[in-house]
């Protein structure tokens, strides 16, 4: 009788492998758009088609199910109406992209910040300390804020709009993938 010289193949479960098509298809998605937008970049293009192309994409991304792009949605759409027409055809989209993604991030943060009544750097600490962690707790939030002296009903509901913010953001400006 023939013996194999190595074990049969394992079958991978029907929900890791649908999960790593989930996975996949978020990289692509975000990805996909970024090389739709290089390609009406190109010369030789008239004007009136690239238009059309852009607003062909940004249909796109507006009726997108994919979570990952659904959480980027309103970066690309300001990304392609504020900074797409000035890049150079040549540019790195994605290098762009994460740019623009960058500043955006940090506009939101210091809007959070004034609108809230905290130091800019404050956030920042609790959102690295988020990032890192992947969570805070209430007590970690409370301490930034214990130089602040507000009132324990400001705190608490500080506490729970920081936190809030800290999981929203994350999930928008987090790289693809993770």
């Amino acid at each position: 009788m023939y013996q194999p010289d190595h074990d049969p193949p394992v079958p991978i479960p029907v929900d890791v492998d649908f999960d790593i098509e989930l996975v996949r298809t978020d990289r692509i998605n975000v990805v996909y758009i970024l090389n739709l937008l290089k390609n009406v970049n190109k010369a030789g293009r008239t004007q009136e088609e690239k238009e059309a192309d852009l607003d062909l994409i940004l249909r796109e991304v507006e009726r997108s199910d994919n979570e990952s792009l659904r959480a980027k949605k309103e970066i690309m759409v300001q990304f392609i109406r504020t900074r797409f027409y000035e890049l150079p055809e040549d540019a790195d989209l994605s290098a762009a992209f994460e740019e623009f993604s960058r500043e955006y991030e940090q506009a939101e943060m210091e809007e959070f910040a004034q609108e809230h009544g905290i130091d800019y750097g404050t956030l920042r600490e609790i959102m690295t300390e988020y990032v890192f962690s992947g969570n805070i707790s209430d007590e970690a939030i409370r301490r930034h804020f214990s130089g602040y002296h507000f009132g324990l009903l400001k705190i608490t509901k500080l506490t729970e709009e920081t936190r809030a913010f800290a999981f929203e953001t994350y999930k928008k400006y987090k790289a693809e993938g993770d």
